[in-house]
This record gives C-alpha cells, structure tokens and sequence, in this order.
C-alpha cells in the first residue's frame, strides 16, 4: 500500500487518480491488448505505481491462455481530466470494469490502496513510465 510520506504531493496543475482496470475474460481473444491501454495512459500522465489484481488468475492446470486473468489497479498522476482518461479506455470500457477516483491530497494513500491488498493485488515494480514501443512492435511483443 501507499503511505503519506512515500507520495509526493503534485504541482498544482496536476492530480492523481487511481485507476481500477480488469478486462473482461474474453477481451484477448477480441484483439484487446492491455500493454497498450498501460502505455497509452503513460502518454497523458506519470503512472507513479502500479499492481496487478491477481486473484483470479487458475491454476496452472486451469488456466486458458487466451483468456485474461489480470486487473490492474494503479496510480496515474496527470493534468487530463476523467473524459481523457476515458477515452483510453474507449473500444473496452463496455466489456471491462473500469473505476477513475481521485485521490484527496489530504487523505495520504487512496482508499482503494487497503482494498486492493485485501483483494490479492500483486506487487509490480513501480514506474515511472511503461516503455514505450512503435505501435508495429507492439503488435508482437509478449504479454
């Protein structure tokens, strides 16, 4: 989880969301690729920190490989407003589960943080940005 002093407190002109993302199972199989929704919000904002959601990942004896099994839950600092962050989420946001809440600067870590580590979300180590690929390469790269 977050605590107040490891988050630093944005220049007035951007805030922070959290962002709750979990694709719909079939959603891989419909050409949907979560690496690129992660690095497009990566072009609008700073993703401070992220976390798989892992709790619904089978075993690996169960486990269908053309199905997600990952959410995301993670922490994008930004001038855009919600509208934007939406937009990224456009061609999946009526199969998906998508939250946008705004993370109070007074409140320290966001109230979805104990939630999510209730939840079984993964660490992933934090970044400052997702790589960026040419949108060819993407198209390719492993998941």
């Amino acid at each position: 989880g977050w605590t107040a002093a490891e988050l630093p407190v944005p220049p007035s002109n951007e805030r922070d969301v959290l962002v709750t993302f979990v694709p719909d199972a079939g959603s891989l199989r419909s050409g949907m690729d979560p690496l690129l929704l992660l690095r497009d919000l990566a072009e609008i904002g700073q993703i401070v920190d992220i976390r798989a959601d892992l709790s619904e990942l089978p075993s690996l004896g169960e486990l269908d490989p053309e199905s997600c099994h990952t959410g995301w839950k993670l922490r994008l600092r930004t001038d855009r407003t919600d509208q934007e962050i939406h937009d990224v989420f456009a061609f999946v946001e009526d199969s998906s589960h998508l939250e946008i809440e705004r993370v109070e600067a007074a409140g320290g870590a966001p109230p979805a943080a104990a939630e999510a580590a209730k939840e079984g979300a993964a660490d992933v180590e934090p970044a400052a940005r997702v790589p960026a690929l040419p949108r060819s390469a993407a198209k390719t790269a492993p998941l």
